[in-house]
This record gives structure tokens, sequence and C-alpha cells, in this order.
């Protein structure tokens, strides 16, 4: 039975996504899985830090992300991306002070819906790497499906287990 998931879709009001967005991410949803069967040295990883308003996974929202691609044993230093996030209001003093992104930059970054489709073009379909990874998968997921309506289906490792 499909009712729960139907149910659902008919509280949530997806974003709107202009035409061109749209396709955007339909071209990313159509990229073919990560294939894990590859040797580590020949696939491609996307290792990722988000930084947010606060430790809630459930409530807080990313302020930043910062990815570089990982290929051949190496960093690939060409391979990178990093966004602000426009924020409605900036942060806390003490959670500046943290991450270190002051109000300004909070307050005139990338508008969050295109920030995000960037992100998932830029990783496309390869592992996203971070330590703790939990809490990035958490963010991303959640800001994937409230700015764009898609599920933000990658591989997670966690860097902690190593």
């Amino acid at each position: 039975m499909r009712i729960l998931p139907r149910s659902i879709a008919t509280l949530w009001r997806p974003p709107k996504v202009d035409v061109a967005m749209r396709e955007r991410l339909s071209a990313w949803q159509r990229l073919p899985r990560a294939d894990l069967s590859l040797p580590h040295r020949h696939a491609r990883y996307v290792v990722v830090d988000v930084e947010t308003t606060g430790l809630d996974m459930r409530r807080d929202l990313p302020i930043a992300i910062g990815a570089v691609g990982f290929r051949d044993n190496a960093i690939t230093f060409g391979d990178a991306y990093e966004v602000v996030l426009k924020q409605s209001s900036a942060s806390a003093d003490a959670n500046i002070l943290i991450h270190g992104i002051g109000g300004q930059m909070q307050l005139a970054g990338r508008d969050p819906a295109l920030a995000m489709l960037e992100f998932v073009e830029y990783a496309g379909s390869s592992p996203l790497v971070a330590f703790r990874a939990e809490f990035d998968q958490s963010m991303l997921v959640r800001a994937a499906w409230t700015y764009l309506g898609v599920a933000l289906r990658v591989p997670f490792i966690d860097l902690a287990f190593l």
C-alpha cells in the first residue's frame, strides 16, 4: 500500500523550482549510480564539510558547503566546490566564532536552491566522504529535499570509522 507516501505528499508542498532548474535536476537524477565495485584508486570521491546554524540535525540549516574531489589516491584541487547559502538572518555570534562565516557573508550568500542544485551537480553520484558523516548527511539530505524537492541518494562514507 502506498497510503503513507500519498498522505505525506498531500501535506508537503514541494518548493517552486523553475523549468531550467527542473531540467538540470532531471539530468542529475538520470546519472548512473556510483559503481561501488570499482577499486578505490579508480573511483571519484567527494570529501564534504557542511557548516550550519547549529547542531540540531532536524532544525538547523546549512550555512556553507565545501567539497573537494579525490581521485587516483590524491586530492584534485581543480575539482572543488564551495558556497555560502543565503540566510534570512545571521546566526548567533557564538556560532560565527565556530565556523568563521560572518553575518554579512551569510546575508549575502547564494540562493539556497541554486546552491544546492550546483552542489548536487558537482557531486554527481560520487560517494560523499565526511568525518562524523551522519551530521553532514542529514543536513545535505534535508536541504536537497527542502530547497529542491529531491532525495539525495548518494553513498556516504564516515571517516570516523577509519
